[in-house]
């Protein structure tokens, strides 16, 4: 298995995880990572679904707070 694709399995790892609900320390010490932020800041994608949800979590806030 090549680098980039060894890169992508663990990119998918990590974000599918949190989706999953893993929690991020679980997630950074599987991946051999010292700590948290590592795993957070270059192996984790923003789905459509998880954005779609945050917008509307902040349309919803700002639709009560009229």
């Amino acid at each position: 298995m090549g680098g980039a694709s060894v890169q992508r399995l663990r990119h998918a790892f990590n974000s599918l995880g949190g989706i999953a609900g893993s929690t991020d320390i679980v997630r950074s010490r599987l991946l051999g990572h010292a700590n948290v932020r590592m795993g957070n800041d270059n192996y984790t994608t923003v789905f459509e679904p998880q954005a779609r949800e945050a917008v509307q979590g902040l349309d919803d806030f700002l639709r009560r707070s009229r």
